[in-house]
């Protein structure tokens, strides 16, 4: 310990302790994976979905899909399910109601102080609680909602979902920034207000102090963290050489 002191501060050495204190009083084991994590660059925004922040966002749900699957054409891998197609608009930023999450801290770390960071903060959320909750007996461990849901058939084709509360999902690694990032999701069920809101048990928020950014960005370089790391193609290669360069 008195090693880590004199490389890092004690706001840092304080905020990982309180991210390890918010994982116990979740219950999360100290398996790896048994945590889910996501990265805010302002502690005030809200654990929502980006089709949710607009109040005419799930009147375009089913128009976005089919679009996206029509348009595409040739672009899209027919052989990847619904879910999958999903995981593909949110990849390339159209809104959705999936939410990101990562099972890696250092991930959530990198997304939260990226950029211009004015009051950072990290999520934890206990996955395995949340899908209990949110599918009852029909609790799927391993997160795999594909056997048990169709988005076409489920979302896009009715009115309303299938279930009421979010839980936490996951997307075969098929894309590269996905598997890098060691991805998974929450989707929203019919419930569209911030997840914090509705299942605030198995969620807390750890805000990251100023003071300790340039320390995050120390344990994230020593990690071996940034941008080619984290998106594996040509765009993160050309961020990470203007970052390396200081070009901007």
């Amino acid at each position: 310990m008195e090693e880590l002191t004199q490389i890092y501060s004690q706001e840092w050495l304080a905020f990982l302790a309180q991210v390890r204190h918010a994982q116990t009083r979740l219950g999360c084991s100290k398996t790896p994976g048994s945590a889910f994590f996501r990265g805010h660059s302002n502690s005030e925004w809200q654990l929502l979905p980006s089709l949710l922040r607009y109040s005419n966002g799930p009147a375009y749900e089913n128009d976005l899909y089919e679009d996206f699957v029509t348009r595409g054409g040739f672009l899209i891998d027919r052989s990847k399910s619904s879910w999958e197609l999903l995981a593909e608009m949110r990849h390339y930023g159209i809104p959705t109601r999936l939410l990101d999450w990562t099972t890696s801290l250092a991930v959530a770390i990198y997304f939260a102080i990226v950029g211009d960071a004015p009051n950072p903060c990290i999520w934890v959320l206990n996955p395995f609680r949340l899908t209990h909750a949110a599918s009852g007996e029909k609790a799927i461990i391993n997160f795999d909602i594909q056997g048990e849901y169709d988005f076409v058939r489920d979302f896009v084709r009715t009115e309303t979902g299938p279930f009421e509360l979010p839980l936490a999902m996951a997307c075969p690694w098929r894309n590269a920034r996905m598997q890098a990032q060691q991805g998974y999701y929450t989707i929203h069920g019919n419930d569209i207000r911030p997840l914090e809101v509705i299942t605030p048990r198995y969620v807390k928020k750890v805000d990251l102090p100023k003071s300790a950014i340039l320390d995050a960005g120390l344990f994230l370089e020593q990690a071996g963290i940034d941008e080619y790391k984290l998106f594996p193609d040509l765009d993160g290669l050309a961020r990470w050489l203007r970052t390396k360069y200081e070009l901007g």
